[in-house]
């Protein structure tokens, strides 16, 4: 029941949606990261998304275990200059 209600939730969402994400590819050990693959948690919900494909945009970065901070600021600022304009 919950799965068809999120399910609907997120269909019901007509905004722009930049969905910024990582792919972890560092191994270290005696630390382990509890990762949902993209296949299976990230892809579905972009799919179902209400935006209109022109106003969805999903970016796969890759990364350690921190956020790469410079293409994560260019992706961002593009994404609100094409919505909000370009800062003057």
């Amino acid at each position: 029941m919950q799965r068809r209600v999120a399910s609907r939730s997120v269909a019901a969402l007509r905004l722009p949606v930049l969905l910024l994400v990582r792919l972890f590819q560092q191994f270290v050990l005696f630390v382990r990261d509890f990762v949902l693959a993209p296949e299976t948690s990230q892809q579905p919900l972009f799919r179902l998304l209400g935006s209109p494909p022109a106003d969805k945009q999903y970016v796969v970065l890759e990364s350690g275990h921190g956020p790469p901070f410079t293409p994560w600021y260019k992706e961002t600022l593009d994404w609100l200059d094409r919505y909000l304009g370009p800062v003057e």
